[in-house]
């Protein structure tokens, strides 16, 4: 069957478990010589590198699942991403059924992966070894096969969240948003991911209610609206329209931090004012291009205020700014010294069994740990939802980042390792710039809230908008 047959099929995550749990039983199986033993790529992989190990087949697995999220939720899942692409899904389905099937033949040869000293040079060994070899590039050449697609996965799985989110209902955008957010800082812990969509949600909600509540002062049936929160259908039958040009911000410091804002409305020959999509307010347009486009952009800002802070009672008492300024002042001076390198870094830890612990980032994998059976419950009574809560409230602790760590990117900004690695900087500044690192994060995602607001709106013409000036909005001047 393919795996894009059937919404609930997990045909993709399913290998890519099997595949990871394979490469799990092989390293515990074997010693550190063999695992790193030099390999010469085959000649027919897609990947340009040298010798390598399996320990480096494992890595650059986990690179692929890291890159594509393969094994996120049912929802964001390799097999839901692909479906209605059957030929990328057969693709990968392939690619991942040649490391399963190599990885297999590597199991089923463990027993005779063990030499004495004196048959170091026996015939036997030679032969394991040359089949270690030959399955380890087969591994390599599977993996190469996944590194091709990678990129066409990310692409369209962006595609897949963005089109949902300017097409899905209140109930399911914070669900994508999350997702989203979780894709462009992968490194990011799942409580900070949900804080960031929750805040995202909320702007969206207040760009709705501004909408909403101008059209109740507006007449109705002078101009139909439609309705910001769901899909325009009939644009799916329309030809494409050609797309903007997109207004990019100066004041991005990574490139996850592009600022995507929404066109500046076309001014009409002969006309001064346009109207914003977002509010319906009217804006004096009489600058320079520049002056125009830079009037445009506090605007957004205005109706976003996409600045907000990362501690998470400030998150839920919807503490947003305008100003950059202010969200850095506030983050600067609001909160204890080092609470940046403290906020959400909870983990979960296992010493049942283990010595030293096992750790993990969140609470889920910890959970799913505790109840697997091949650790800890074969054979005893499985654990109620109450005594799995109380037990991880046990198994929590705090783990810091480290000094002038971004939260979000989890390593220090590219502008601070420098003078971090030297060691010689001024503490106070250091921390400000930091903090401008994450505030430019902030942002970047805070934008996300227009995707379906903004679309939602573009059927209002500049000419509806000017028949439009006589309702009682105020204008409002550069």
């Amino acid at each position: 069957m393919d795996a894009t047959d059937d919404n609930k099929n997990t045909v993709l995550s399913d290998i890519t478990k099997q595949c990871l749990e394979c490469f799990a039983r092989v390293v515990a199986s074997h010693d550190a010589e063999l695992l790193t033993r030099s390999i010469e790529p085959h000649e027919g992989t897609w990947r340009k590198h040298g010798s390598f190990d399996f320990l480096d087949l494992q890595r650059s697995f986990f690179l692929w699942i890291r890159e594509t999220q393969a094994l996120s939720p049912t929802e964001s899942s390799l097999d839901r991403i692909l479906q209605g692409l059957p030929l990328m899904s057969q693709s990968v389905s392939e690619s991942l059924g040649t490391i399963l099937r190599s990885l297999r033949h590597i199991e089923d040869k463990i027993e005779s992966g063990t030499f004495s000293a004196d048959e170091a040079c026996a015939p036997a060994k030679q032969d394991f070894l040359q089949s270690w070899d030959l399955y380890c590039q087969g591994i390599d050449i599977g993996i190469g096969f996944l590194d091709r697609t990678a990129d066409d996965i990310k692409k369209h799985s962006a595609q897949r969240l963005e089109h949902r989110m300017t097409t899905t209902s209140d109930s399911e955008f914070g669900k994508e948003i999350v997702s989203l957010v979780q894709r462009r800082f992968p490194s990011a812990g799942i409580a900070l991911c949900r804080q960031l969509g929750d805040s995202i949600t909320i702007r969206r909600e207040k760009l709705i209610d501004k909408r909403r509540n101008w059209s109740a002062r507006t007449d109705h049936t002078k101009v139909s609206l439609p309705d910001p929160r769901g899909p325009s259908l009939e644009r799916l039958d329309e030809p494409p329209e050609k797309a903007p040009t997109t207004l990019m911000s100066n004041t991005s410091t990574d490139q996850q931090d592009s600022l995507d804002y929404p066109p500046l409305p076309t001014i009409a020959p002969g006309k001064t004012h346009v109207r914003c999509r977002l509010c319906c307010m009217k804006l004096k347009m009489e600058g320079s291009e520049e002056e125009n486009t830079n009037h445009w952009r506090r605007h957004i800002d205005e109706d976003v205020k996409p600045y907000g802070c990362l501690f998470p009672e400030c998150s839920k008492s919807l503490r947003y700014f305008v100003h950059r300024h202010e969200s850095e002042s506030h983050m600067l001076s609001a909160h204890y010294k080092d609470w940046l390198r403290n906020v959400h870094a909870s983990t979960w830890f296992c010493d049942l069994g283990h010595s030293p612990p096992v750790k993990f980032k969140t609470e889920l994998l910890w959970k799913e740990h505790i109840l697997d059976s091949r650790w800890h419950t074969k054979g005893e009574r499985r654990l109620t939802k109450l005594q799995l809560d109380d037990l991880s409230s046990r198994k929590q602790l705090n783990a810091p980042r480290g000094q002038f760590a971004c939260p979000l990117c989890e390593r220090v900004p590219d502008e601070l390792s420098q003078t971090v690695a030297e060691g010689n900087g001024d503490p106070d500044e250091m921390n400000k710039m930091l903090v401008s690192h994450v505030a430019s994060h902030i942002k970047s995602l805070s934008l996300m809230a227009i995707l379906s607001v903004e679309e939602s709106a573009k059927k209002i013409t500049d000419t509806e908008n000017d028949s439009l000036v006589s309702q009682g909005i105020p204008a409002k001047d550069g």
